[in-house]
């Protein structure tokens, strides 16, 4: 998909809960599913998973008008 130049965001959610070498291993896994590490964001609590969703939306909204 990202070959295609498809948008992919992946978000963690309570990875501190995971022992460190779980938490690496599903940090590692979802920073390399995205369209780039930027597009990775770890979140902790219901606050932050709305932030790191709208910062999504605005970012693909952004995209769109530029295409």
């Amino acid at each position: 998909m990202n070959a295609k130049g498809i948008e992919i965001y992946t978000v963690g959610c309570d990875l501190d809960s995971l022992p460190s070498n779980e938490r690496a291993i599903a940090e590692d896994t979802l920073q390399s599913c995205g369209r780039s590490v930027q597009h990775f964001y770890d979140t902790l609590d219901p606050a932050e998973l709305q932030n790191a969703f709208r910062d999504i939306a605005v970012q693909l909204s952004f995209v769109a008008r530029t295409r």
